[in-house]
């Protein structure tokens, strides 16, 4: 009997459509994966929108519904990569708050005298700017950094304002994680925030927050300035000095630039507590969970990769 024409087709079973949901998590998540194996460039001209859609087994007609343009495509993939925590000129490294733990622990016999509070506060924040500096450039989510912020600006204001608060949402993050930090690790050392930079004066949620947005911005630009011009012919941020006192701890020790940045402006921001009397089983109290709070977060980057957000 012969077969209808058209009845084999009808037979022939097509895949369901994809939803497009589905659509736009596939083909940003390929092309997020190709940039990052490839490296961030600044023009995503190396980026082809077809091999993306063959990577991503989606349709290509459905991919073209959604972005008309590949510049439209390529501007959802910057906001994307944006809310990677990974692209943040500043790292929250529990390491080099781990480094001024034990730092502090070993020295807490000092904390008795005003002059040995000074001396531990200068010693652990020399060693954890020191760590933290080499842990950015090793990392170099400043690469990343720029790049976003330099492509962005080829794209119209509503993209770049929405680049702009991803990044700083990303930033934010860090600089809560390090204002909580330092209001754990302060009082311990018999030292506030001078009341002209707390939360109160500058109306701002935390005592601490502005301290740690300074301190940011200094080792932060310190990072993209080595990490961008590199090579001999600027001196290197990570060479440390011969040893130095210039704190007047009566301690000489080498330092780094940004070492020499950070100390200063946690000395000049913060001051002694006036009343302070050391207490050693209320100093264990204080200095146990201060190091809690490291530990979980280094859980918590180690088990989402993104910096913790304070409660």
């Amino acid at each position: 009997m012969a077969q209808e024409p058209g009845a084999s087709r009808s037979k022939i079973k097509r895949k369901p459509r994809m939803n497009p949901v589905e659509v736009r998590r596939r083909a940003l998540a390929t092309a997020e994966q190709m940039v990052l194996t490839d490296g961030l460039m600044v023009s995503m001209d190396h980026i082809s929108l077809e091999e993306i859609i063959v990577r991503a087994q989606v349709s290509r007609s459905a991919v073209h519904r959604m972005w008309p343009r590949k510049e439209d495509f390529f501007a959802d993939l910057l906001v994307q990569l944006a809310d990677r925590s990974d692209v943040s000129p500043s790292v929250f490294d529990p390491q080099s708050l781990a480094v001024a733990m034990a730092a502090l622990r070993a020295q807490i016999d000092q904390l008795v005298t005003p002059e040995g509070r000074l001396a531990v506060l200068v010693e652990i924040c020399r060693q954890g700017a020191i760590r933290n500096f080499e842990a950015n450039l090793i990392e170099e989510s400043w690469h990343a950094f720029v790049v976003l912020s330099a492509t962005g600006m080829s794209f119209d204001d509503e993209v770049r304002a929405t680049l702009g608060a991803k990044l700083a949402a990303s930033e934010r993050n860090y600089v809560d994680g390090m204002a909580q930090f330092y209001s754990l690790l302060l009082p311990i050392l018999g030292r506030r925030i001078r009341p002209q930079f707390g939360g109160q004066a500058l109306n701002l949620p935390s005592d601490y927050l502005y301290l740690a947005e300074v301190c940011s911005s200094a080792i932060q630009g310190q990072v993209l300035r080595a990490g961008i011009t590199g090579g001999d012919l600027l001196p290197d941020l990570r060479m440390p000095t011969a040893d130095a006192d210039p704190f007047g701890t009566g301690l000489a020790k080498p330092w780094t630039g940004p070492a020499l940045t950070f100390t200063s402006t946690m000395v000049a921001m913060t001051e002694p507590i006036r009343d302070y009397v050391f207490d050693r089983d209320e100093t264990e109290r204080q200095v146990t969970v201060a190091i809690e709070y490291v530990e979980n977060a280094r859980t918590a980057r180690d088990s989402d990769g993104v910096e913790p957000v304070p409660e």
